[in-house]
């Protein structure tokens, strides 16, 4: 028989209920098996105190007070542990509403390719080469402000190349080569 079953089998081998076979093996596991004696030792040194309590006159008046008192605590206790789960649960819905927002957000397609709006008062060529110089500004920018803590390499090379991809959009016709 595994542990199991033997601390199962205890109390009524501590009764003497026991007979025959269950109760040979009970004896020749808790004899070789220490955390079953350790168990059966427990059990039995609990029996020994209990019995030993003395049984004490309680009016009914007092005894009725001790159950009140008794059941106002075990309410306290319930109430205290609903008040935590509560709380809990209540930081838990917050903390899944605030990700499923950020998730909406992260995985909304934009609206539209950005393009750049020409500069009021220049030619197409000096938009296009005004809109160049301020990307080329931000490129150096980004690179300056790559070092160490100030910006994630992977970002600063996606903000470049989305700037490039503005102006390649909003200037095409002035990039091609021409024929």
């Amino acid at each position: 028989m595994d542990c199991e079953t033997i601390k199962k089998l205890l109390d009524q081998y501590l009764e003497g209920e026991l007979e025959g076979e269950k109760f040979a093996f009970v004896e020749s596991h808790t004899a070789r098996c220490d955390a079953c004696k350790a168990e059966l030792d427990r059990r039995l040194k609990m029996r020994q105190l209990l019995q030993e309590l003395k049984e004490v006159e309680v009016s009914e008046g007092e005894r009725e007070e001790f159950i009140r008192a008794l059941m106002t605590r075990i309410e306290a206790e319930r109430a205290k542990g609903l008040r935590r789960r509560r709380a809990r649960y209540s930081i838990l819905a917050a903390s899944i509403a605030v990700v499923a927002i950020l998730i909406v957000i992260l995985l909304l397609p934009p609206k539209g390719n950005p393009t750049i709006k020409p500069a009021p008062g220049l030619n197409a060529i000096q938009n296009a080469v005004a809109d160049i110089l301020i990307m080329s500004a931000l490129d150096d920018h980004f690179v300056a402000t790559q070092a160490d803590f100030m910006a994630d390499q992977a970002i600063v090379k996606g903000r470049i190349l989305s700037g490039w991809k503005i102006i390649k959009d909003s200037h095409a016709d002035l990039l091609e080569p021409v024929e």
